[in-house]
């Protein structure tokens, strides 16, 4: 939120066009010079203690009178009767809120009553103690100029009146207190009756269904609006103007869904048009998360700039977003996602806003799946998560976790952004199936009431079988982001035929405080094909080895190919088979092909953790702090590439904050350093093209090297001035295995491997590769004495050597081309132990 657009879902929505125009710039809302100052700590807690009255008192109704007709003077006026039930013996007194308003009278089921008002708290005097036997009906008149906040409270315009139901900046930021009397908390939920008397040109919209329209006496005309569903104050809506109504039905899970949505005559098709996806959006959330449970979709439009507000059944939708295309899909979609996710399950309190507000951003990519297919799904993950490793700390102040966080930060940028992350991330510990199906179970055991974060990881543990402890102290209540990355593969081949492959992960830290544990890390490895082959390997700690057996020999290990984790990682990755251009978004790298023979796997990864130091220190060269790259792959045939590596020194949410801590002097003194595996030194590329930007001082630009290769780069800078202090924490197990490599051919391809090796009485080739033609194995002493030749027979992928008659020593195993003569590959083995 600060600097981004609040939609409230008050914060910032994705925009898209038909599968996705560019993301449209946020506009810019802050909570500072409200008219309504923040409260204090102390009135904080007051606010909460007074939110206890939910432990006293059930309100069970709101039945709000009110007429809206004076959009000059801004005024409202009338009555709200709360019907309530004591929960204890012996109350004496209820306790409303109500925002800067003039109290005429008070009344208790009739008869008039004494009270007090120092705004915002309106202390009600029973006649006689109340218990839980006795329903109280407080009957408030009121009157007066309703107040706003930066984002809500209640608006006038010219032609318009309406209520925004949260408040920025004011504590806590429940604002149904703006105009009428409540409980203004998230706990209490109600239903709702609405009496709103207008001009009689005019309409009023309110939450539920309109149950009827009465012309008065005097050409006004009054709407009355039912609410059967129970929602907490911040929800309850209305909204008054010339409007006309854009009405049809849904069939829905549960039956036949009216859906109106209300705009001025002159916006309805612009309206229409900006709308033709919400029958998907419901169909998708339907999908995803079960039956719609409200009486209603709805949707009206408003003059407000600073974004939407998700009334139950009554969206406030800003006028802007009413354009005529799709531009501002992802909001409307966001905003409708509520009734899931804030509407019918409501976070108990602010600080656990993520329930509401981190799984409506995440439903933004639900609503692009359904539609776009997968791809959009991940590409606006893909970008939400790099806006969240660079920017969320710099809007917020500082790293926060998702739960838990300070008032200032409710709506802030962890909040939104980070929640849809981690929920995004959640979908891949537990897989689609138990993901979605037991959300759905969530979300029905807690159908309009409140939830806090540990009843969520109870919830979800429960259902899935799958412990979510770690998950949710790691993810949820904590700050920052684990980084996983392949240390090294070793390859054994037993007496089976399987490879063994033991797979070491190294884990790293971004502004985390520990560790992370239970995260369940998939493995792509790639035969020489390029056919995949997933496990799932369990992360805990700093280092971890497992081993898995595979069918075939694996040329090519990558950790969470598909980017199921939202770790301290940007990266993407594709299939190369044509000369030109090969765009990696959000990597900050650009490949050009200049030639390629068959197929080759890229996958690009932009590290945000510290690189290794180096390890034989180079004058004056001070190495990234924060990030280095990853370029892993392997190709069928050959490629020849060019790449270019993005830098920016700015201190900017407009794509900085990536080296800013780097580049402190000239950026001509830039490096660009590379090492082929983990266990090497970095060394510094010669043969580097420096490509600034609009100046050699902005501190953008990119570095274009030749010959791409497999491995890692990292940015350095020399600085005489200054002094690199940091240095590498490497865990016991890494690094400390080379595994045994197959024989290659003349372009360094794996094509055979020769096992167990040393070997006792047979020894086995495995070809890694189809080979076509005449080929054949050859067997060498050390003299070069040809000892054996054995056909490789087309279709079978092995040949067995007899060595039972061989002394022991070592031996070279060749594989040729019997037509040409040519050797393809060669490898050593050893004979022993006889």
């Amino acid at each position: 939120m600060f600097k981004q657009l609040l939609f409230v879902s008050f914060l910032i929505a994705v925009t898209h066009t038909a599968i996705a125009q560019q993301r449209t710039g946020y506009l810019p809302c802050s909570h500072r010079n409200t008219p309504l100052p923040c409260y204090k700590n102390g009135e904080t807690a007051k606010m909460q203690a007074a939110n206890s009255r939910s432990d006293t008192l059930d309100v069970l109704h709101y039945a709000i009178h009110l007429t809206l007709t004076n959009f000059s003077a801004k005024t409202i006026g009338g009555y709200t009767d709360v019907t309530l039930v004591p929960k204890l013996p012996a109350v004496e007194q209820v306790l409303l809120d109500l925002e800067s308003m003039s109290v005429s009278a008070v009344e208790v089921n009739g008869a008039a009553v004494a009270f007090s008002y120092t705004s915002p708290l309106l202390r009600v005097n029973l006649s006689a103690p109340a218990s839980p036997a006795d329903t109280l009906v407080v009957r408030v008149y009121y009157s007066g100029n309703p107040v706003t906040a930066s984002f809500g409270g209640f608006y006038f315009t010219s032609v318009y009146a309406y209520n925004l139901g949260v408040g920025i900046g004011v504590d806590p930021p429940n604002f149904g207190r703006a105009w009428f009397p409540c409980f203004d908390n998230f706990v209490e939920r109600s239903t709702y009756s609405f009496y709103i008397t207008t001009a009689a040109n005019y309409k009023a919209f309110c939450g539920g269904l309109l149950q009827n329209t009465t012309t008065n006496p005097d050409g006004t005309k009054t709407w009355y609006w039912e609410l059967s569903e129970t929602i907490p104050t911040y929800l309850a809506s209305v909204a008054v103007s010339d409007y006309a109504t854009v009405s049809y039905l849904y069939d829905g899970e549960n039956g036949q869904i009216p859906v109106q949505l209300g705009a001025r005559a002159t916006d309805t098709v612009n309206l229409k048009n900006s709308f033709v996806h919400l029958p998907d959006a419901i169909h998708a959330f339907e999908d995803a998360w079960g039956p719609y449970r409200f009486g209603r979709v709805g949707f009206v439009v408003v003059p407000f700039n600073g974004g939407a507000m998700e009334h139950a059944t009554n969206i406030a939708y800003p006028m802007f977003a009413v354009n005529g295309n799709l531009q501002w899909e992802s909001l409307m979609a966001h905003e409708f996602s509520h009734h899931w996710f804030g509407d019918l399950v409501t976070c108990e309190t602010a600080p656990d806003m993520w329930i509401n507000e981190g799984w409506a951003s995440y439903n933004e990519r639900v609503f692009l799946e359904y539609v776009y297919g997968k791809t959009a799904y991940k590409t606006d993950i893909r970008e939400n998560h790099r806006n969240v490793l660079l920017y969320a700390n710099v809007q917020d102040g500082q790293y926060l976790p998702v739960s838990g966080v300070p008032f200032e930060a409710t709506y802030g940028s962890h909040v939104y952004n980070k929640g849809a992350d981690v929920a995004h991330t959640l979908r891949g510990y537990m897989g689609d199936s138990l993901f979605f199906g037991c959300l759905k179970e969530f979300l029905s055991e807690y159908a309009f009431r409140n939830v806090n974060s540990y009843e969520m990881s109870d919830f979800l543990s429960g259902c899935s079988g799958i412990d979510l402890t770690d998950f949710f102290d790691d993810w949820v209540f904590s700050p920052g982001f684990p980084h996983f990355g392949i240390d090294s593969v070793k390859v054994d081949v037993d007496e089976l035929g399987n490879y063994q492959t033991s797979v070491y992960v190294r884990q790293r830290l971004y502004a985390a405080t520990h560790f992370y544990n239970s995260v369940p890390l998939e493995i792509t490895f790639f035969d020489y094909a390029l056919n995949p082959h997933t496990e799932v390997m369990t992360i805990n700690g700093a280092c971890t080895v497992q081993q898995f057996a595979l069918p075939f020999y694996p040329v090519l290990a990558i950790a969470d190919l598909e980017e199921r984790l939202s770790d301290a990682t940007l990266d993407n990755y594709r299939m190369i088979n044509s000369i030109g251009t090969a765009e990696f978004p959000e990597t900050g790298v650009t490949v050009e092909v200049a030639a390629v023979t068959d197929s080759a796997l890229v996958r690009i990864s932009n590290n945000m953790v510290m690189p290794d130091r180096l390890q034989t220190p180079v004058d004056n060269l001070i190495l990234s702090p924060n990030r280095y790259w990853s370029v892993e792959g392997y190709a069928t045939g050959t490629l020849n590439a060019s790449a270019e590596f993005t830098y920016n020194g700015t201190a900017s949410t407009n794509g900085g904050y990536l080296d800013n801590q780097l580049i402190t002097v000239s950026e001509t003194n830039l490096r660009l350093l590379y090492r082929p595996t983990a266990a090497a030194d970095w060394q510094v590329l010669s043969g580097v093209t420096q490509l600034p930007g609009a100046s050699n001082t902005d501190k953008r630009g990119a570095l274009r090297m030749n010959n791409l290769q497999f491995g890692e780069y990292a940015l350095g800078i020399i600085d005489p001035s200054r002094t690199d202090t940091l240095s590498t924490f490497l865990p016991d197990c890494i690094s400390v295995n080379t595994p045994p490599q197959p024989a290659v051919s003349n372009n360094a391809k794996p094509v055979f491997i020769a096992y167990p090796n040393p070997a006792k009485n047979l020894l086995n080739i495995v070809l890694l590769k189809h080979l076509s033609g005449l080929h054949a194995i050859n067997l060498y002493n050390m003299q070069g004495i040809l000892l054996k030749t054995l056909p490789v027979v087309s279709g079978s992928p092995s040949v067995v050597i007899d060595a039972d008659q061989l002394p022991n020593g070592t031996y070279v195993v060749q594989l040729v081309n019997k037509e040409s003569g040519g050797k393809i590959a060669e490898q050593k083995v050893t004979i022993q132990g006889k």
